[in-house]
């Protein structure tokens, strides 16, 4: 029966990961071919829209990690399906490099697949880093904090993104920050992560609703200011790690105090 749950989760994440592959795959193709012409305003759509999808590989690997935590019986069990998908994700990525049609839809901001290929590596460590910490040392019940860190980074830092690259006009000069984000798509993040994380923390941590609201407004402002100051595209691994282990921290700590 365990080898069954643990399987039949590594079929869903594979089978989740090929769909979703090949949706970005066909909007990438779609993106690639939006925003050009002479006007200011069509450039920037297309810009948008191919940011927008180029974001959408986040979310996958985010959204994932419900599969992860919902339909695998051990914490190693997904971290070896996890270094299975990602290790034949890399191969075929380092392959698809070397075709021209394939190259033709990498939406990386660099050329080639140097930029995704760093990206996977830093999304993989992640993953592995939170279900290691938040479900094998710390035991079952923390694993939901590993959905928690990921949806924000995914949907947050996707929204800062679009929404930064649509209305961002107030560039950060503090050298801490990253001087290409903006104040609006910081709040962007903020936002959303938010909203990700109260129905996290209510319907799977099983936190009271009080105790989400506060945690996930204090985590929120957090998520906002670590995406904010993350540079070269290490976002990946701080906004995770810092949303999940503060989450993990305050949630109980809360209901601790009495906070219904």
């Amino acid at each position: 029966m365990q080898l069954t749950r643990d399987l039949t989760g590594a079929i869903a994440l594979v089978v989740y990961y090929i769909i979703f592959v090949s949706a970005i795959a066909g909007l990438s193709i779609f993106a690639r071919r939006t925003g050009v012409g002479e006007h200011s305003h069509a450039v920037r759509a297309g810009s948008v829209l191919r940011e927008l999808v180029r974001k959408s590989y986040h979310v996958m690997c985010s959204t994932s990690a419900l599969i992860l935590i919902l339909h695998f019986r051990n914490w190693y069990a997904a971290v070896t399906a996890v270094g299975g998908i990602f290790s034949v994700g890399l191969a075929l990525m380092w392959i698809g490099g070397k075709v021209k049609s394939v190259r033709q839809i990498s939406i990386s901001r660099t050329a080639g697949f140097r930029e995704i290929i760093q990206q996977a590596l830093y999304v993989q460590a992640t993953m592995t880093i939170l279900l290691v910490v938040f479900w094998g040392i710390l035991g079952p019940t923390y694993r939901f904090y590993v959905a928690a860190g990921l949806l924000v980074w995914g949907l947050g830092d996707a929204a800062a993104a679009v929404v930064g690259k649509r209305l961002g006009k107030k560039h950060f000069r503090c050298r801490i920050f990253d001087r290409a984000k903006t104040l609006e798509g910081m709040g962007a993040m903020i936002v959303t992560s938010f909203v990700v994380l109260v129905p996290v923390l209510v319907f799977l941590a099983r936190a009271s609703v009080t105790a989400s609201l506060l945690t996930a407004a204090v985590v929120a402002v957090a998520a906002g200011f670590v995406e904010a100051t993350s540079h070269k595209g290490l976002d990946t691994l701080s906004i995770p790690i810092a949303v999940a282990a503060l989450a993990a921290l305050l949630a109980p700590f809360l209901t601790g105090l009495g906070i219904p």
